[in-house]
């Protein structure tokens, strides 16, 4: 036991989904004050209100994350962790406890856990705010905004790297022609997939893959498409989209437009929007699997194979990202 540290056994709790600088930030604060810490980790389900709620880790995974980061920084004998059904957890039961260590975002759940305290005629605990980590765009690292596929784990905002225009080269798009995902050939194996991914938004890229979801009436975000297909007019998707609506990106070949940044951002929240390019559409699925949350897919034609369905991943995201870079350096 360390004599230098203020605290006994300090408390916190979170969800702790997708682990970044800020929850480090908050457990090595506890660290830094009291000789153990527990760690109140919510169960499955507790945080359905939150933004895509449907893809934070389950229980299990969010609390091998927090092992695996204590063991790092070999910390794990110090640290107890404790499923958290409710906002109180062991805050109100374990007399031990003697601080609460919470962000400002989280001080009023600890003025809560303080005000039940009184209820149960409890001593209240000290309450000691931990140092918000900001990301790129000066807002608070959260796994929400990760989640949502604007940043990754160390706050690195990523349509940063699509507001300039990005030119390719011929090896680089060489390199973006081998399937980035699971390639399918008809509507059963789409469906299918598509079911086991449970997709949090779909974005078509190509004529032919737009073609195939309007002519089986099937849903997604947004779709983009330049009339042709191999560089040779395609008369059937502008029959198919006559009476949808439409919006214009100007996207010449080899490149990406930062503009697909105001176009994505626009429509990103809507059903079945269309957008044609005037130029070439085929680069801008880089640029999706940038902008779009985690869980996502992207939908582009493989031409002779089939469909491509590429789910978006934080490493399909970094990956995407560390490519851009090299080619605006």
């Amino acid at each position: 036991m360390n004599i230098n540290k203020k605290y006994k056994h300090a408390g916190i709790g979170g969800t702790f989904d997708r682990l970044h600088q800020g929850h480090k930030e908050l457990i090595k604060t506890a660290l830094s004050i009291s000789d153990s810490i527990t760690i109140g980790l919510t169960i499955d389900n507790f945080s359905n209100h939150k933004s895509l709620h449907q893809i934070i880790y389950s229980y299990k995974d969010r609390q091998k994350q927090l092992k695996d980061y204590l063991l790092e920084i070999e910390q794990l004998n110090r640290v107890f962790i404790t499923p958290l059904k409710n906002i109180y957890g062991p805050t109100i039961s374990d007399s031990s406890i003697d601080c609460l260590v919470v962000t400002d975002q989280t001080y009023k759940g600890a003025e809560e856990i303080n005000n039940k305290r009184k209820g149960l005629n409890l001593s209240t605990l000290p309450i000691i705010k931990a140092e918000l980590i900001k990301d790129e765009e000066d807002k608070y690292l959260s796994s929400t905004r990760i989640r949502q596929g604007i940043i990754n784990r160390l706050g690195e905002v990523y349509k940063n790297v699509l507001k300039k225009e990005v030119v390719f080269s011929d090896d680089q798009k060489n390199t973006l022609k081998q399937p980035q995902g699971s390639v399918v050939n008809n509507l059963k194996e789409l469906n299918n997939i598509l079911s086991s991914l449970s997709p949090t938004n779909i974005c078509l890229v190509g004529d032919i893959t737009l073609s195939f979801f309007l002519e089986n009436n099937l849903s997604f975000n947004l779709g983009f498409y330049d009339g042709k297909t191999q560089r040779k007019p395609n008369q059937q998707v502008e029959k198919l989209i006559s009476e949808n609506p439409q919006h214009f990106l100007t996207n010449d070949s080899g490149t990406i437009n930062p503009e697909i940044i105001n176009i994505y951002e626009s429509f990103s929240n809507n059903s079945n929007q269309i957008i044609k390019v005037e130029g070439e559409e085929d680069l801008i699925a880089v640029a999706l699997v940038l902008l779009q949350p985690l869980q996502s897919v992207v939908i582009y034609g493989q031409p002779d194979k089939g469909l491509v369905v590429m789910q978006i991943s934080e490493d399909k995201k970094e990956q995407m990202k560390l490519l851009l870079q090299s080619i605006n350096t």
